[in-house]
């Protein structure tokens, strides 16, 4: 069912699939709601398997991981899989870019007509020497902010490994890559854990 209303619980189902596509390393560049010309949300994912699988072989491989869980208030006919590098998408992330922003959410920034998930597939990755938890890293994070005006990051831990990018609402583009001296800074604060190291795989 096409959506003409963007309702809450939508949008968290949305966060919730781009959280299990990356988990299952399935390759999202982008990933937005937009109200489209005709009246309705349409749930945009911009993703190369549609370059590399084809766009057939791409819904199927999205089906299989949104069959693994319990989105009531997301269906796959709300989705448009896209080449992130055609016009078609590049139209649709430009129109929801230039939409004006009401408000951030810990995963997504919302925009008057559109909610963000993701601008661009810009990550850093690394491997902590020790263990902590993602709430551990974002407080951690947060405490560098208020000190020195970082930007807000996204950050996502699976064990040790650490996945940052720009929180959506930082806009589409940005340097990442001066985000490692921070976020190393970050972490060895003494109220941090200035024993815990972190390995930068890119």
């Amino acid at each position: 069912m096409v959506k003409t209303k963007l309702v809450y619980q939508a949008i968290h189902d949305g966060a919730a699939l781009l959280r299990e596509l990356d988990r299952q390393n399935f390759p999202v560049d982008a990933m937005f709601w937009i109200h489209v010309p005709e009246g309705y949300w349409r749930l945009i994912i911009g993703s190369p398997v549609v370059v590399q699988s084809g766009v057939l072989a791409g819904y199927h491989k999205l089906n299989d991981i949104y069959m693994t869980l319990d989105l009531q208030w997301l269906a796959l006919e709300d989705v448009s899989l896209l080449d992130p590098n055609s016009k078609q998408f590049l139209s649709l992330r430009s129109d929801a870019s230039r939409s004006s922003m009401l408000g951030s959410e810990e995963c997504w920034a919302q925009y008057d007509e559109a909610i963000v998930y993701r601008w661009n597939n810009n990550f850093l990755k690394g491997r902590l020497s020790c263990l902590l938890t993602a709430d551990d890293l974002n407080r951690f994070w947060k405490a560098q902010r208020k000190l020195e005006n970082s930007p807000s990051l996204l950050i996502d831990l699976a064990g040790r490994e650490v996945t940052l990018r720009f929180h959506p609402g930082h806009g589409d583009f940005g340097d990442l890559e001066n985000i490692r001296a921070d976020f190393q800074t970050a972490l060895h604060r003494p109220t941090a854990r200035p024993d815990c190291q972190i390995t930068w795989f890119n």
